[in-house]
């Protein structure tokens, strides 16, 4: 199983999109739109990614822990 260089999401077999840079880095997409959105935008800013849901509860539990 590969997971969404982007978004984070797991992969079926089969299924998605293999980007193979020049330099031999493998990227794997569950979609057009996080293939679209890989090279302009940073997935820690975007709300539906998982990243973004991670790092979002990190915060939240050091805001927590200085109260």
């Amino acid at each position: 199983m590969y997971t969404c260089s982007f978004c984070g999401e797991e992969l079926e077999e089969g299924k998605g999109i293999m980007f193979v840079k020049n330099n031999g880095e493998i990227f794997y997409f569950c979609s057009n739109k996080c293939f679209s959105n890989h090279g302009m935008r940073n997935p820690a800013k975007v709300k539906w990614t998982q990243r973004f849901k991670q790092e979002k509860e990190i915060k939240m539990k050091t805001l927590q822990h200085r109260k």
